[in-house]
């Protein structure tokens, strides 16, 4: 599971729920994930894009558009990774304003 920003959001807001793009040439390719601009379920907060990038290498890059103090100050998101199939994670930011 790769969660750039796990919480209760609404991705379709904007009319768009994800967008993708792929570049680069093997061995280097990548692709991108951008959720627009998200509302929180049942508020008007909102967040601006995520991006999550993975690499053909195994690199992974999450991205985030400068949030507004609501979004920040909320301080519910997961951001991590974790494989499937086990309890056992990579947790960057639990549930902290950051």
């Amino acid at each position: 599971m790769i969660a750039p920003f796990w919480d209760d959001l609404h991705p379709t807001v904007t009319g768009v729920a994800i967008q993708t793009l792929t570049g680069g040439v093997a061995p280097n390719r990548y692709v991108v994930l951008e959720w627009p601009e998200s509302a929180y379920y049942g508020s008007s907060t909102r967040y601006p894009a995520i991006q999550a990038i993975l690499y053909e290498s195994g690199r992974i890059v999450f991205q985030y558009r400068h949030a507004s103090s609501a979004a920040r100050d909320r301080g519910s998101a997961r951001i991590g990774i974790k494989q499937s199939g086990t309890v056992a994670g990579l947790p960057y930011s639990f549930n902290t304003a950051e």
